[in-house]
């Protein structure tokens, strides 16, 4: 090669670099494939939720800039190693920013809630209360109420029962109203509601202590958070203060045994029951009788039994009793009644738990059906409460309020509490322990009804046709009504 080509070459190849410098800023790649000296790293810029600034500067994404080797002609494509480290190291972050982010710490069970107390709910970022809406008195059960917050007052708006299911995991009831928090369809940003108490996975909710004397609560079904700090919605996990909750006891004064019977005695004790005698109200079917084949003790337990057998011109006969008429009669002005009891079951069947007044007649005396069930077509699994008293000379009543175990489970398949509570101001029904319904007294026809002194009745009846609830007929005999124990509790 001569002179003055070789220095052709060397100007063609000073312009391809200075050319390359000015267009691409950058020196071209090594013919042979070999990187250049000068790589970058570029901070991605981008904060993950959730992970604070200072995570981000050495957790967050970063990305080298490299350059692109030409391979020379007829050498095989290389794969620069630093290219996978930077692709390995960005899948992984990648990964990491897909995971579930943990917006509140790792919470734990809340601990110490008295099913037989009464709390109110105290939002942290507004520092208000959950308060239920005001409910008539004579709506239907099935009518829903809304659920907001507002300044703390001495209200049973915002008193709730918090029902414990599972650990950890609860029913919200108001006192006021005996209606659940329910999630309803579940859909993240919808408002929650008040319903009739059912049990479903939409009324039941995760309450975890996560610290400083706040809990959040998270809906089963959902998945939801209650979020307050105006409307009072389920919202997904936000990490913030409208997601917190304080939880506080209510004072109020504890409950004490005053009178019960275990019966576990040899017979009953006829000093304190009265036996009810004949065929006497609704049309019922049986013939009341104080034969002990009809009432008495086994293993510890009472049993109220129908049988199937001629009785005049009745077919069945069975037995009623109540703490009236007797010299050691009892009855109580408020109080807790509770009855703990194995129902029977079937076509007509018709047990009940109830109360009535000593000063006047019925209704105007105040009727209190603490469990009535109403057996047969497919009705095993429900029982109903009921209230009865005279307003303006009209017999009235408040009832229907029904409570269902799941999965038709019947009543007759275990032992189960029935209960009220009983105050001036209201009456309050449980189903083991939880709060189902409230009837608060209101008029004057109620205020002379139920603030008498009461006492208990129990009674097992057979219903006839009229009441649609199947031919007693059909059923199977005998039914038997077994008690463990009556129980009556006051406040100081």
């Amino acid at each position: 090669m001569n002179v003055k080509n070789m220095i052709l070459r060397c100007v063609s190849l000073l312009l391809l670099l200075i050319v390359s410098v000015a267009v691409f800023g950058c020196v071209p790649a090594d013919p042979k494939g070999g990187s250049s000296d000068s790589e970058s790293e570029v901070s991605s810029g981008v904060s993950l939720p959730g992970v604070s600034s200072s995570d981000s500067e050495s957790d967050g994404v970063s990305d080298a800039s490299s350059e692109q080797g030409d391979a020379s002609e007829g050498d095989a494509s290389m794969v620069d190693s630093s290219k996978v480290s930077s692709a390995n190291s960005m899948s992984s972050s990648v990964a990491e920013s897909s995971k579930p982010v943990v917006l509140f710490p790792d919470g734990k069970p809340v601990k110490g809630i008295a099913r037989d107390k009464f709390y109110t709910l105290t939002n942290k970022a507004s520092g208000k209360a959950l308060e239920s809406e005001l409910v008539n008195n004579t709506a239907p059960h099935s009518v829903t109420a809304s659920i907001s917050e507002a300044a703390s007052k001495d209200t049973d708006l915002q008193k709730f029962q918090l029902y414990e299911t599972a650990e950890g995991v609860f029913i919200i009831v108001c006192k006021h109203n005996g209606k659940a928090l329910d999630a309803g369809d579940g859909i993240a940003g919808t408002d929650v509601m008040m319903r009739s108490v059912s049990q479903f996975d939409r009324q039941k909710w995760v309450v975890s202590d996560v610290g400083n004397g706040y809990c959040t609560i998270k809906n089963v079904g959902s998945g939801n958070y209650l979020t307050g700090s105006g409307k009072i919605t389920q919202e997904a996990a936000k990490g913030s203060d409208s997601q917190l909750w304080k939880i506080d006891l209510v004072n109020t004064p504890d409950w004490t045994l005053v009178w019960s019977d275990e019966f576990d005695g040899p017979e009953i004790d006829k000093s304190v029951w009265y036996f009810e005698m004949g065929y006497l109200r609704n049309n019922e079917l049986q013939y009341y009788t104080r034969d002990p084949k009809n009432a008495f003790i086994r293993d510890g337990m009472l049993v109220l039994k129908a049988i199937k057998e001629e009785s005049g011109p009745h077919q069945y006969t069975s037995a009623s009793m109540l703490t009236h008429y007797t010299p050691n009669r009892k009855s109580w002005l408020y109080g807790r009644f509770e009855i703990r009891a194995r129902l029977p079951f079937g076509q007509a069947i018709f047990p009940a738990f109830w109360m009535c007044g000593i000063n006047d007649p019925w209704p105007q005396n105040g009727e209190i059906d603490i469990f009535e069930l109403y057996g047969g077509k497919n009705k095993d699994h429900i029982i109903k409460t009921g209230v009865w008293w005279k307003e303006n000379g009209v017999n009235t009543s408040w009832g229907n309020r029904t409570f269902a175990l799941p999965d038709r489970e019947r009543f007759a398949d275990k032992f189960h509490t029935f209960s009220c509570e009983w105050d001036e101001t209201q009456i309050r029904f449980y189903f083991d322990g939880l709060h189902y319904s409230t009837l608060r007294i209101e008029t004057e026809g109620m205020i002379r009804g139920f603030r008498q002194p009461h006492f208990v009745w129990l009674d097992l009846a057979i219903l006839p046709n009229e009441y649609d609830f199947g031919d007693a007929g059909e059923n199977t005999y005998p039914q038997e009504f077994v008690v463990d124990y009556v129980r009556v509790y006051q406040q100081n």
